[in-house]
């Protein structure tokens, strides 16, 4: 049987409901970030926080930082946006 999940502390909730670049058609593809992934991506690129320290503050481990920053979904998001992607929380 499975570890039950943890609380994550979230300090700071998005601003917005969705993201896309202005050329980017509304039809595009939409990929959907958890509140962790958007907190992870939030640490770590805008805080330039290390995954320790990202997981410190967030109480959980290295390795699920790490788990979550490598998500397809996130990498997705931080290769630059492509023009075709719309992001929602």
């Amino acid at each position: 049987m499975p570890r039950p999940p943890r609380c994550r502390r979230i300090c700071q909730a998005p601003q917005y409901e969705t993201f896309s670049p202005e050329e980017c058609p509304r039809e595009s593809e939409a990929v959907t970030l958890t509140l962790d992934e958007y907190e992870v991506i939030r640490l770590v690129d805008l805080e330039k926080k290390t995954h320790e320290q990202c997981a410190a503050q967030m109480d959980i481990s290295r390795t699920t930082v790490t788990e979550i920053y490598t998500d397809n979904n996130i990498i997705t998001v931080i290769s630059g946006f492509l023009p075709s992607v719309i992001c929602s929380f």
